[in-house]
């Protein structure tokens, strides 16, 4: 706990339910709205469900009036809390203006609302590097209950989320650097996140071989088998193809835009890509008419809609899981979607010599490299010998 201040940073949040993952917490859907879950048990309409999904001009909106409410935008001033609201402010200008990626502002709003839990009552001057590293060694989240062997609910232990503490205190330190630029907050004199030491993690090694990907996909259902293949084509992130909308088809090429700051970028076609895509439209237009629905996406889930980020988490696992269950299958080490991403980086720089740094569409090439695995052994010449004359 802070210091004084009575805060646990353990149970932070359960897990929501799979048709609710798409949506940040306290936020559910009902009878086609969006609605946020006041602590007085009440509840305050955001938006349409499709306004939420969507990236014209009302979502934004929506979002916006998602933060204030979880973050309870009246704020006392000078206190953390109003320091976290005025900063995600100032983060959405750089998206709108280009600078920011929507998928890290996204994620930036997961991250405000446990800071705000902990930090949020307390003023933004008197916060040190002590209850920095406090939140670090001691965020936590309660796993749902589990059923017993005699059908009684059993209450888990709280577990440490070291990496996404890491994350959450990223923010609160981009918070803090921003703050000692604003008139705002003129006691404010240094970044209490600066210099403590984050959580260790390790870096991720799994790089699937092709012949892996091949065994996954034979009990991958329709169109996963297609899917698998254009992510390794393209070598784009999840959440892009997920979310690939029909009008990304265009002549010169798959037009994929920005990520995280990057350059935009166009797949140019290759008689395997048409095929790919094709396929996939067509798959499209099979379960559209099924379901009597019309989707403004390549790819959509069973009921036509899009996967959800845990629908299609979870489907990558079930039949990689299922893979790895056969034994006459040669499958044996699991590996998620975005591992792909890096087979299709290394691949390209080792076999075929040219850098993935524009296909994946990062702005440094420190970042390419941390896609880059499994190498291969080099076969380099001996140097002759010189004499000395």
């Amino acid at each position: 706990m802070l210091p004084g201040r009575g805060v646990d940073f353990a149970a932070m949040g359960r897990p929501r339910k799979p048709e609710n993952a798409e949506f940040p917490q306290g936020v559910y859907p009902s009878r086609g709205w969006l609605f946020f879950a006041n602590d007085d048990g009440s509840w305050a309409k955001i938006c349409k469900v499709e306004e939420w999904a969507t990236d014209h001009q009302n979502s934004k909106a929506a979002r916006d009036r998602w933060v204030a409410l979880s973050t309870a935008a009246s704020a006392p001033a000078g206190t953390v809390l109003q320091l976290l609201v005025g900063h995600m402010a100032y983060r959405g200008k750089l998206v709108r203006a280009g600078q920011l990626s929507k998928r890290t502002y996204a994620d930036n709003e997961e991250y405000l609302k446990p800071l705000a839990k902990a930090f949020g009552r307390m003023l933004a001057h008197e916060v040190n590097s002590r209850h920095c590293s406090t939140y670090l060694q001691k965020r936590s989240w309660k796993p749902k209950p589990v059923r017993g062997a005699d059908g009684v609910m059993i209450e888990q232990a709280p577990r440490r989320a070291p990496v996404r503490a890491n994350k959450e205190m990223s923010l609160l330190s981009s918070a803090y650097s921003w703050a000692l630029t604003s008139d705002d907050f003129p006691l404010v004199k240094s970044n209490p996140c600066t210099g403590i030491s984050r959580n260790p993690t390790k870096a991720k090694e799994r790089c699937p071989d092709v012949w892996e990907i091949e065994a996954a996909k034979q009990y991958a259902p329709a169109p996963w088998p297609w899917i698998l293949d254009l992510a390794y084509k393209v070598g784009q992130r999840g959440v892009q193809l997920r979310l690939l909308p029909k009008t990304a088809i265009r002549r010169e090429g798959i037009f994929v835009g920005k990520a995280k700051g990057g350059a935009d970028v166009f797949i140019d076609w290759d008689d395997e890509l048409i095929a790919l895509v094709i396929a996939l439209l067509e798959h499209t237009a099979e379960t559209e008419h099924r379901m009597r629905v019309v989707s403004p996406y390549v790819i959509v889930a069973r009921m036509g809609s899009p996967y959800t980020e845990h629908g299609w988490k979870t489907t990558v696992y079930k039949f990689v899981r299922a893979a790895i269950d056969d034994a006459a299958n040669p499958l044996q080490a699991p590996f998620s979607f975005h591992d792909i991403r890096a087979r299709s980086a290394t691949d390209e720089e080792e076999l075929f010599g040219t850098s993935p740094q524009d296909r994946l569409g990062h702005k440094r090439r420190s970042t390419t490299d941390v896609y880059i695995r499994g190498r291969r052994p080099k076969h380099v010449r001996p140097l002759p010998l010189r004499k000395a004359s």
